[in-house]
């Protein structure tokens, strides 16, 4: 926007600098032995340059920073879109570990523990029934940090605009 701005400011500035300046200045001194007052008006008169080709230059140079302006604008839309859509993801990939994954293998793990102190279930089933929470509970964790990653992402494009910020809350 600042360079949109500035071109604007350029364009206007050649535009003024196209029309006639004028000066006025006066001049008091002596010479011989005479008091010299004078006072001078003179109008530049663009006769045979009509100073277009800076004004052509500022508006092509406008229209080019607010073309970028518009692709930049697009750009971090198209980005604040992913990055929604990728902490969206992330927050029901972390939803279903902690609702049905998690709880699933935490029940499994449970029953093995029992049938194992009544000698229904061997040590290796056991170990596999811990192995697979481990790998449950390590799952959500990535998850979580993955859902973070992706909210941190999300504020830094959006910039801090509270205003604006989606509620992603787990």
């Amino acid at each position: 926007r600042a360079r949109s701005a500035a071109a604007d400011a350029r364009l206007a500035a050649a535009r003024a600098d196209r029309w006639p300046g004028l000066r006025l200045g006066a001049l008091r001194g002596r010479e011989a032995d005479a008091d010299v007052q004078a006072l001078q008006l003179s109008l530049e008169l663009p006769l045979f340059d009509r100073r277009g080709a800076g004004v052509d230059r500022a508006r092509a140079e406008t229209s080019r920073a607010r073309e970028e302006q518009r692709r930049l604008e697009r750009e971090l839309a198209d980005a604040l879109d992913d990055a929604l859509a990728h902490a969206r993801l992330a927050r029901d990939h972390v939803t279903r570990l902690e609702a049905e994954v998690l709880p699933r293998a935490r029940r499994a793990l449970d029953a093995l523990e029992t049938e194992y102190r009544v000698g229904e279930a061997d040590l290796v089933a056991l170990l596999d029934a811990r192995r697979a929470h481990a790998r449950s509970a390590l799952a959500l964790l990535a998850a979580r940090l993955d859902y973070r990653f992706a909210l941190a992402d999300l504020d830094a494009l959006n910039a801090g605009d509270d205003d604006h910020a989606p509620d992603l809350a787990p």
